[in-house]
């Protein structure tokens, strides 16, 4: 368990660090169980949101660059799907 004098003597970058990577992390989640993000997310999109989210939770710098560069590629992937819908909607 985390100890309050710890999060008293912490500086203010890290706090909110964590708690910006934790909200990403959460908000990934959700995107990979309800299955949407800008679009109906595929297979692959969910299993990077998933990971990605669970990634940025753990408390570590490395998993939050996996996780905030798999959360890019399914952003990615949902962007490049808009656009190709606009395209063959026109």
């Amino acid at each position: 368990m985390g100890s309050t004098k710890a999060l008293v003597n912490a500086n203010w970058l890290s706090i909110a660090e964590v708690t910006v990577t934790a909200a990403l992390g959460i908000a990934a989640i959700a995107a990979g169980f309800q299955g949407w993000a800008w679009l109906k997310t595929t297979v692959l999109e969910r299993l990077l949101f998933i990971i990605s989210g669970f990634a940025l939770v753990y408390p570590s710098t490395s998993s939050d660059a996996v996780g905030v560069v798999f959360i890019a590629i399914a952003l990615c992937s949902q962007y490049l799907r808009t656009q190709k819908l606009k395209t063959n909607t026109h």
